[in-house]
């Protein structure tokens, strides 16, 4: 049309499509619409003129289009368009942006559903501005413009349970809404649903599933298992006919990727053409556990539950940084579900049950969930440091480093900056030090304090970590890291692994913790241990080492007082004891003196063994004997004085128990 005058109402309906160049609108009544489009009909207006400003002037239903470059009015001083939207599908354009219309819309469901959920501010931002893009791409293709070209395909990074297929959804039912997409319904699929069986019929079922989902969205959930097998593995068959139908069908298909970081970065790697395909990419992160506890209390009030909620929220949050799988929204929902079963099995024997009986969860409803796999701790892992022989260097050092690790705990707690320092440690010292033990007096510590979440202390050397074969070596790295995640790692003669040379395995699960200790700085603590002068040699293995292990701790030697107490300890916990602990002493120390191989506890305890055969050789000769358990437990001063003779040690005890060395 081009000059048209509408004296009552103008009405298109039925996929009608039209432009008009000028058009006067003459109605004056209150009680009449001057347009009204409907059932998907489409109108471009360049100039309207209207008798008066109306309530609306004009009416949009059912999925219909109108755009107007500019309007005036006839009769009235006002330039604010009435414009009634009836459903989120009909669309409302003007260009002038100096134009003042009175729009009554309704609200998007989905969008609602997408501000309402909680956390993941930053995959919000990065969904607004991708809806933005592709609904600017789509008016400028009604308009009959160049779109801009990007793809839609996209990758949905992130741990289980973080909200990837709730934002899939949401995403769907907005880009349905704004007409970019013409299916509603999105299509959720995994590696069954698009790998076949048999060779040749992987091809035909992919591009089914993908034929399918044209004109909408398919999201395809652990993306990843499709290059899960072998070379001969059918699901490579389904990634490049995947391959070929997103670039066939560019502007008609929008294809979610979604799966773990870890296995979707190695995923995108299997082929070339995957990355350049898929340019979106949302990084979904782990909840807090703030966000955790939110989740949860929605979930039981949807539920129609009530809840203690500051109860509620101080145990669930404690209970979470100990019991963390990394599965999000996955782990709240199991542990509410838990509680409810508590609080069903505790009211199931009520005579009378009543509303408030059944939605109120009782304290002990959730104690008696988050306290079902806590872990018993018998004493004070101070006491237990306190009470080890010597090592008061290192005593100070682990002292220091706790308190400093718990400091930074309450401030990170109160909203406060941390200084940036690693818990990952480096244990040096010879043989027989206490390495070990203390690691596992720390590890206990960093648990009791609230530093890890988790008393989990998992031990390995080189055997646990690297393979026989090339490329299984990260796997097997990463496995035993994994099973370390909220705890402790000891990683026992750690210059093991570099021993080898460049070419060995072992740089391979260097290389592996490296990235590892990178990625989940803050839900493990690694400790290197071994000799002083091998392990300076293993961090010169990789020049990433020394700056993500900032703690040394230097375990000296015993000196011989402390190898004596240490000997004398280590019978103790065999139930032996010896006649003259003096004479004990002195005798150790005499072969200290003389055979001292720096294996420190290691080699009061091999000395021990062979007093302890002394005796045993001694009791096999006299059967009477050993019919008193007293006997079985005492090393008397034959038995040292045997073991002075044998080591052929040269030292003359007098009466008054004074020794004379030489």
């Amino acid at each position: 049309m081009e000059n048209a005058k509408i004296r009552i109402t103008m009405n298109m309906a039925d996929n009608s499509q039209g432009k008009i160049k000028n058009i006067i609108f003459m109605n004056h009544s209150e009680e009449l619409i001057d347009l009204y489009v409907d059932n998907d009909s489409a109108l471009t207006i360049v100039s309207a003129n209207f008798a008066k400003a109306l309530m609306p002037n004009i009416k949009l239903n059912n999925s219909s289009r109108l755009s107007i470059n500019k309007w005036n009015f006839i009769d009235d001083d006002s330039q604010r368009l009435g414009v009634v939207i009836g459903d989120v599908r009909s669309d409302f354009d003007y260009s002038d942006k100096n134009m003042k219309p009175q729009i009554e819309a309704p609200k998007s469901e989905a969008m609602d559903k997408l501000n309402n959920m909680i956390g993941l501010k930053k995959v919000k931002e990065q969904v607004l501005e991708f809806i933005k893009l592709n609904v600017v791409n789509q008016k400028r293709k009604e308009q009959d413009l160049d779109k801009i070209h990007t793809s839609m395909h996209s990758l949905f990074f992130g741990n289980p349970g973080t909200g990837k297929t709730t934002v899939a959804r949401i995403i769907a039912d907005i880009l349905y809404q704004k007409r970019v997409i013409s299916k509603k319904d999105i299509v959720e699929v995994s590696r069954t649903d698009l790998v076949a069986e048999y060779i040749g019929q992987t091809a035909t079922k992919t591009r089914n599933v993908l034929e399918s989902a044209l004109g909408g969205i398919l999201f395809i959930d652990e993306a990843y298992t499709l290059v899960s097998g072998s070379n001969n593995d059918y699901g490579q068959e389904a990634i490049d006919e995947i391959l070929k139908f997103m670039e066939d069908h560019r502007s008609n298909l929008m294809i979610i990727f979604a799966g773990y970081p870890n296995e979707m970065q190695k995923f995108l790697k299997t082929n070339p053409g995957l990355k350049s395909r898929i340019p979106n990419i949302f990084d979904f992160e782990d909840y807090t556990s703030d966000e955790i506890v939110q989740i949860g209390l929605t979930y039981l009030k949807s539920h129609n539950y009530i809840v203690d909620e500051p109860y509620y929220i101080a145990n669930i949050k404690n209970y979470y940084d100990r019991e963390n799988d990394n599965s999000n929204g996955r782990w709240i929902r199991n542990v509410d579900e838990k509680i409810i079963r508590a609080q069903s099995l505790r009211i199931a024997e009520y005579s009378k049950l009543d509303a408030k009986v059944l939605q109120k969860i009782e304290k002990e409803d959730i104690k008696k969930v988050v306290g079902m796999e806590e872990v018993a701790i018998d004493d004070n892992a101070y006491t237990k440091l306190d009470s080890l022989i010597g090592l008061n260097k290192v005593k100070k050092q682990v002292s220091r480093f706790i308190n400093m690790s718990v400091v930074n705990k309450k401030r990170k707690e109160n909203g406060l900056s941390t200084s940036a320092t690693s818990l990952h440690s480096l244990f040096v010292g010879n043989p027989g030090t206490g390495k070990t033990t203390v690691a596992r007096i720390l590890g206990q510590l960093l648990y009791q304090k609230g530093i890890v979440r988790k008393s989990s202390f998992v031990e390995v050397s080189r055997s646990d970590l690297v393979a026989e074969y090339v490329g299984q070596t990260a796997q097997k790295t990463r496995e035993v890291l994994e099973s370390a995640l909220g705890g402790v790692l000891f990683i026992d003669e750690a210059y093991t692994l570099s021993s080898g040379g460049n070419q060995d395995f072992g740089i391979e699960a260097i290389n592996e913790i490296l990235k590892f200790m990178e990625d989940h700085r803050d839900d493990i603590v690694i400790i290197f241990a071994g000799y002083t002068k091998e392990m300076n040699d293993f961090l010169k293995a990789n020049s990433g080492l020394t700056s993500r292990i900032p703690n040394v701790f230097d375990f000296e030697d015993y000196t011989e007082d402390e190898i004596i107490q240490i000997g004398l300890l280590d019978l103790k916990k065999r139930q032996y004891k010896v006649e003259d602990e003096k004479m004990y002493g002195k005798i150790l120390k005499a072969q200290y003196m003389i055979t001292n191989d720096h294996s420190n506890g290691r080699w009061a305890r091999n000395i021990n063994e062979k007093l302890i055969e002394i005796q045993a050789e001694r009791l096999a000769n006299n059967i009477d004997a050993m019919d008193d358990p007293r006997n079985l437990q005492i090393i008397n001063n034959n038995d040292l004085l045997e073991f002075k003779k044998v080591n052929n040690i040269e030292i003359t005890i007098d009466s008054n128990n004074n020794e004379n060395l030489s």
